[in-house]
Order: structure tokens, then C-alpha cells, then sequence
């Protein structure tokens, strides 16, 4: 999957998407969870709520 289409699913920017690649911008729970979601796999073995 590219950037660019791991950007449409999450619904962000390419952009960000690169920030994220580059380690210049830190993950919030929710985007963790979303990419989870989007890719089919479990990043954090820990869930609250």
C-alpha cells in the first residue's frame, strides 16, 4: 500500500502520512487505532474502554 492510498483511507493527507514515515509527527491513540483498522492488523496489544 503507498502513502497515498493509506492516506485516502485514513482520510488525511499525503503529507501527514510522510510526517508520520519521516518521524517528524508523533501517532495519538486514535490514529494508531485507525491505521489498525485500515490495514487489517494490530499495532498495540493493549485496549482500554
Amino acid at each position: 500500500m503507498s502513502q497515498k492510498d493509506l492516506a485516502e483511507k485514513l482520510q488525511v493527507t499525503p503529507q501527514t502520512v510522510n510526517s508520520w514515515v519521516k518521524g517528524n509527527s508523533n501517532f495519538t491513540i486514535e490514529t494508531i487505532v485507525r491505521i489498525e483498522e485500515a490495514l487489517g492488523v494490530e499495532l498495540i496489544g493493549v485496549r482500554v474502554g
